[in-house]
């Protein structure tokens, strides 16, 4: 069983690595093919993108419960209390980082 564990690890990491890559690569190039004003609505779509195809590579299925805030419009704060290095990709996908 600590093959297997270890196999899976190995493979969710370069997993990771391979999407984060590519999705840094893509961001990258559709940003420099827009105008400068699109460039961080670009770069949010990316990142959410990113963030759930590494959700999903985890095999994270999120359940949100209550409403969800309204888009900000400028600084915002939100208070977690973190239980793992997932949670910072469960917000990025729902709050975004833009």
């Amino acid at each position: 069983m600590l093959n297997v564990d270890r196999a899976r690890s190995t493979a969710r990491a370069l997993g990771m690595g391979a999407v984060t890559a590519s999705m840094v690569a893509g961001a990258n190039l559709h940003q420099r093919m827009v105008a400068p004003d699109q460039r961080d609505a670009v770069f949010a779509r990316w990142m959410h993108n990113w963030t759930a195809a590494l959700i999903t590579l985890f095999g994270v299925r999120p359940s949100w419960h209550g409403v969800n805030p309204a888009p900000a419009h400028g600084p915002r704060l939100i208070v977690s209390n973190h239980r793992s290095p997932v949670d910072i990709l469960l917000l990025l996908y729902r709050f975004g980082g833009v």
